[in-house]
């Protein structure tokens, strides 16, 4: 008969956490408004938990709020008790458990990566485009004001005609300086009359608008339009009649007669 297999040994466990509890009772309170018991806080290390049980005194006035104040024992062992006016019972102390697993590390999402640009063909077409426009009036009766396509560039990107019709509408436009990173984005319109929507949109097209531009133009505009690219359709031609070296020249008036239909 074969011995008997012992029980595996239980596992040690390889990591624990520490809770910090918080226990306060008033027994003179008739409503137990001031008498509870919770869970502070929870640490992986000791010496943390340590530092969180004495940090709830500090969070009471420390030490000398207290009429009677005592620290006792080390480590996870380590706890204290106070009273508070003769009769309310403060303490707190630490709780050691077996730690679940510590949750994995969030993962830095790799850099998107930047394709090359592709020519329009058959499998890859490109059907929108963005143009910026800009518009000035030069007295506040003008109803029609004089509009113009700004620039030579289209753009197949909606995040770069927004940023570029805002970029004409400060500079070129009201002749001001575009706000840098941290400072207030309505900074270059003081003194006028400024209404910007969908700025750095990648969804909405924008629209920028600036009253009492100078004594030449009141108010001045620009904004963003999509257009649609039309590619020239590809016709396949006829295929033409082979010619061939026959005797007698047929080749030749097979030709011909290609031509001249």
């Amino acid at each position: 008969m074969p011995p008997k297999q012992s029980a595996p040994a239980a596992k040690e466990p390889t990591e624990y956490i520490y809770h910090v509890f918080r226990e306060t009772n008033d027994p003179y309170d008739p409503y137990e408004t001031r008498n509870y018991n919770e869970l502070v806080s929870s640490w992986y290390t000791v010496e943390k938990a340590v530092a969180a049980v004495k940090a709830e005194i500090w969070a009471e006035g420390g030490a000398d709020a207290f009429d009677d104040y005592e620290e006792q024992g080390e480590g996870e062992n380590f706890n204290l008790s106070a009273v508070c006016e003769g009769v309310e019972v403060f303490r707190v102390w630490i709780d050691k458990h077996e730690a679940p697993p510590r949750p994995a590390p969030a993962q830095t999402p790799a850099p998107p990566v930047q394709t090359p640009a592709v020519q329009p063909s058959a499998q890859a077409t490109l059907e929108i485009v963005y143009t910026l426009f800009s518009k000035t009036y030069d007295h506040h009766t003008d109803r029609v004001g004089k509009e113009k396509l700004v620039g030579k560039v289209v753009y197949t990107s909606l995040l770069e005609a927004n940023q570029g019709a805002r970029r004409t509408l400060i500079v070129n436009l009201c002749h001001r300086t575009v706000p840098k990173d941290g400072m207030d984005p309505q900074d270059w319109a003081y003194g006028l009359e400024a209404v910007e929507k969908n700025v750095d949109s990648n969804d909405d097209l924008y629209f920028g608008e600036a009253r009492f531009v100078s004594n030449k133009v009141d108010t001045a505009t620009c904004e963003v339009r999509p257009m649609r690219v039309q590619y020239p359709k590809v016709t396949k031609g006829k295929k033409r009649a082979s010619a061939g070296s026959s005797a007698g020249g047929s080749g030749e008036r097979a030709l011909k007669q290609v031509r001249m239909n």
